[in-house]
């Protein structure tokens, strides 16, 4: 679950029960751990909303890095949210090569994700295609959805679609 902290965003993971009482102590909230809506899980879950509501305004009680600590002290899985920015230059992203420099027809040089699964003996890599133009598809997907070629092709003269974009003849 998010919470909102005094400064940003983390994410804490208390799903199950030893996690559960892990999080009430550490936060300062023992009296929850006894609510019988709370008492398990399946509980917590049908009250996720209640849950959330009590537990809320705890979190923005402190900035996010106390929190973190507080929470890692307390053996309780948590982390910060990033923002784009923060996660393209995250020294394990960048060590686990997550974003790779591919050519773009148009762009030149360009950033996109790199494979997020990683073995040894059969190491994969990005390569080949990058995303499509505006509007370079769009003869396609009309051709696919009914429209003929006369019809397409009438709709680019018209100005229907970005002037770069052309109709590809049918194959």
């Amino acid at each position: 679950q998010a919470f909102e902290t005094a400064d940003r965003w983390i994410v804490v993971g208390a799903a199950n029960q030893a996690n559960w009482l892990r999080l009430t102590k550490a936060i300062g909230a023992d009296h929850l751990a006894g609510d019988p809506s709370y008492k398990d899980n399946p509980a917590r879950m049908t009250h996720l909303e209640e849950l959330v509501a009590d537990i809320s305004p705890i979190f923005k009680t402190k900035t996010s890095s106390t929190w973190l600590e507080i929470l890692a002290d307390g053996n309780v899985p948590a982390a910060p949210i990033l923002s784009m920015d923060e996660v393209a230059h995250h020294p394990q992203a960048l060590a686990r090569d997550m974003f790779v420099d591919i050519t773009h027809p148009e762009l030149g040089k360009v950033k996109t994700l790199g494979l997020p699964i990683k073995l040894s003996r059969t190491p994969g890599r990005v390569e080949g295609t990058t995303s499509p133009t505006l509007g370079q598809h769009a003869a396609e997907v009309l051709r696919e959805a009914g429209w003929s070629d006369a019809d397409i092709q009438a709709a680019f003269e018209n100005g229907a679609f970005p002037a770069k974009s052309k109709p590809v003849a049918a194959e």
